[in-house]
């Protein structure tokens, strides 16, 4: 009973959410960028509220290609996210999301987006020090967006583009969320087989069992994620036999892995996720009705 309960808490806490965004990078940047066609639609060149800076120094201000808005809001001055070009169309503003989305996987977009240029008007250091050294989180940078969106949304009512691109940026979220979810599962099994290893469980036998088939992507990739009943079932009788194991495992639990303030807090994993399913909801009832 009590390996069925602290495997299932482990299983339970770990696979809330994750902030880690390998697989979900690209279709983040890809909900900014129809926010930003969105906001474009309404407003114009040079008055948007989301990467307002890209081509400032046009005459007149154009509209930034996705290459454009990708270079203008990566972090260059540490470790850029997007150091090549997406094979698009210079003019291209309705992008398949799935399908550019893999573009920016393949030349190695990393979602290293600077919120200073992304928002240069929202965030900044002059007007706001505390943000030095302590940028804003997922949930903040991208509800900016969510509010550009709305307020575009209110001014040209149900225009038929901004209706398009409310869609794509919908899909960009949706699917984001799934990518996130397996980003999810990749940090789960390291750190927890990190665990194992350490505490020389795995060479004792201890055997992580996955889920059979694999979970499949929308891209039609397919990921591992923990079965932890069939988990539990297969190390019952071994886990029993190893004194202290139970101690151990909530020790590291609570003491370790939920304290943690990196790439793989559950706690910021599990705000991530619900944040883009917030963002999502409001997407589809951009004026808040629900």
């Amino acid at each position: 009973m009590r390996l069925t309960l602290a495997i299932t808490f482990l299983m339970a806490s770990l696979t809330a959410g994750v902030e880690a965004s390998v697989r979900a990078a690209p279709y983040q940047i890809m909900f900014l960028w129809n926010a930003y066609q969105i906001e474009l639609e309404a407003f114009g060149p040079g008055n948007t509220v989301t990467a307002r800076d890209c081509n400032q120094n046009t005459v007149p201000r154009r509209r930034c290609t996705l290459n454009e808005f990708i270079k203008n809001i990566e972090m260059t001055r540490n470790n850029p996210g997007f150091a090549g070009v997406v094979d698009v169309p210079d003019n291209a503003r309705e992008l398949p999301t799935v399908q550019t989305a893999e573009k920016l996987k393949a030349a190695g977009y990393r979602s290293n987006f600077d919120f200073l240029k992304l928002y240069p008007g929202v965030y900044n250091l002059e007007t706001n020090p505390r943000l030095r050294g302590n940028p804003p989180g997922l949930e903040a940078v991208l509800g900016n967006s969510i509010e550009a969106v709305q307020r575009a949304r209110r001014l040209n009512g149900n225009s038929a583009v901004i209706e398009r691109f409310l869609a794509y940026a919908g899909e960009s979220l949706d699917v984001c969320i799934r990518m996130r979810e397996a980003d999810m599962e990749d940090g789960l099994i390291k750190e927890l087989r990190n665990w194992l290893v350490e505490g020389n469980y795995i060479v004792r036998g201890f055997d992580l069992k996955f889920r059979n088939p694999k979970p499949t992507l929308p891209d039609g990739t397919t990921y591992d994620e923990i079965d932890f009943e069939e988990t539990v079932r297969a190390n019952a009788r071994l886990a029993a036999a190893w004194d202290g194991f139970w101690d151990t495992l909530n020790n590291w639990l609570f003491t370790v892995y939920l304290r943690q303030k990196g790439n793989q807090s559950p706690d910021r994993h599990a705000k991530a996720i619900a944040a883009l399913q917030g963002f999502s909801m409001k997407i589809q009832f951009p004026l808040g009705t629900c």
